[in-house]
């Protein structure tokens, strides 16, 4: 490790140890981290990538208004925050046993998805873990339910989520995630050399410097109370796509996924429902067979799959009309959302997620709000709620409700009067 970045490494591993406060670190993280689940060279990036979820026991028919006792109250962040720097000093270097048995710890439970979404809590959430856990189970499964008469769907635009269970919609899921991770393991490691090799700089003096050490460098930048956790997350970052590989070097995965010339009458089944849910199948086999899996993980219920795949307009529109917060939280997190309309939304996505019954981080979505700086931004959090309090109806109690929760928590947060922070 260079010696710039040992001592830089050892002030901010001593201010982790010290306890400092971390309140708008995971928010500060939402514009640098991107889709957590890593996509294969094959597979084309979705258009907007969205994020997790896993068997969610939500009602599939239209839900009522929310009434002000639905509403859910503030309570304290269930962020987990794991500390890899001290287990893991060097990321670059061999990983120890003790940084091993870290990442395990922390990835194990680590919610699959986008962080525009892992701020949201859905019931049986998908995890790196279950990923691993039993993948030739999982293969078996999907083979089960493809030999399952009553899970034959009709056409695109058939939606069968009654039959999660029946049709192991959750294996489809987890065997889709095992193939993309593991088809690929070269993708994944250069992802994690992409961050050691060195890239030209112009704003230092046009030298050469590794993409870690320039974030790093913007680190050092932050308030003090910032820093450990932006440190934690950069090192978890560069060190997901290790722990991946070295996941599916445990498994003959060439005995698990599906090959279309051994696994012949297997693939031929998947293939037929691809083909009816309208999958492409043009980009390449292992696309189509990722795919099928995806669509197939989404018809029959499995959350994650159900906000990521597409799908046919019919679906689309019967997807937005049972949980309209995932259309919400997209113009939530779009680039080009100001304080003003990230507000708005914010308050929009808490009355649709109590309606929906899901419970959520707080301080995750406040620290959004009011810390996600844009060039247009003019006006702080206390001056969008003092604007968007006034054009509310006195009628519209529910949303008045959150905005006034919304303005308690971003002044325990000390964000209600400041502007945010530019990531490099």
């Amino acid at each position: 490790m260079p010696q710039r970045r040992y001592y830089r490494f050892v002030a901010v591993v001593s201010l982790t140890l010290l306890g400092s406060s971390l309140v708008l670190g995971w928010s500060l993280s939402t514009s640098q981290r991107g889709n957590e689940d890593l996509e294969t060279t094959e597979q084309p990036q979705y258009t907007d990538p969205l994020e997790t979820v896993d068997n969610w026991d939500l009602p599939y028919k239209t839900v009522n208004s929310t009434t002000r006792a639905e509403v859910p109250s503030i309570g304290e962040s269930t962020t987990p925050k794991v500390y890899l720097v001290s287990a893991c000093p060097d990321p670059s270097a061999e990983l120890t046993y003790e940084c091993m048995a870290t990442l395990d710890d922390l990835f194990t439970d680590k919610k699959i998805g986008h962080l525009r979404y892992l701020w949201i809590t859905f019931k049986n959430q998908l995890t790196y873990g279950q990923i691993y856990f039993d993948p030739i189970g999982d293969r078996e499964r999907v083979t089960e339910a493809l030999d399952n008469p009553s899970c034959n769907l009709t056409d695109e635009n058939d939606v069968r989520w009654d039959l999660y269970d029946e049709c192991h919609a959750d294996s489809f899921a987890r065997h889709f995630h095992f193939t993309r991770m593991c088809l690929n393991p070269e993708y994944y490691k250069r992802r994690y050399y992409y961050w050691f090799s060195d890239a030209w700089d112009p704003e230092n003096k046009g030298e050469f410097i590794s993409r870690f050490d320039r974030r790093l460098s913007w680190i050092d930048s932050l308030p003090l109370e910032q820093r450990a956790t932006q440190l934690n997350d950069l090192w978890e970052e560069t060190l997901e796509s290790r722990w991946i590989v070295n996941e599916c070097e445990q498994f003959n995965v060439e005995t698990i996924l599906i090959d279309p010339t051994r696994d012949q009458e297997l693939f031929e089944k998947l293939r037929s429902a691809g083909r009816l849910l309208k999958v492409n199948d043009r980009i390449g086999v292992g696309h189509e067979i990722r795919e099928s899996l995806q669509a197939l993980a989404a018809r029959f219920g499995e959350a994650w799959a159900v906000i990521t795949h597409e799908g046919s307009s019919a679906w689309r529109t019967y997807r937005a009309e049972q949980y309209p917060w995932i259309q919400t939280n997209r113009k939530l997190f779009d680039h080009d959302a100001n304080r003003e309309a990230k507000l708005f939304n914010g308050v929009e996505i808490v009355v649709e997620l109590a309606e929906s019954g899901l419970d959520f981080d707080w301080d995750y979505l406040v620290s959004h709000i009011c810390t996600d700086q844009k060039d247009t931004d003019s006006i702080n959090c206390q001056t969008a709620i003092n604007a968007l309090r006034a054009k509310l109806d006195p009628i519209e109690e529910d949303k008045l409700l959150v905005l006034g929760q919304i303005e308690q928590k971003s002044i325990e947060l000390g964000v209600y009067d400041q502007t945010s922070i530019i990531e490099p």
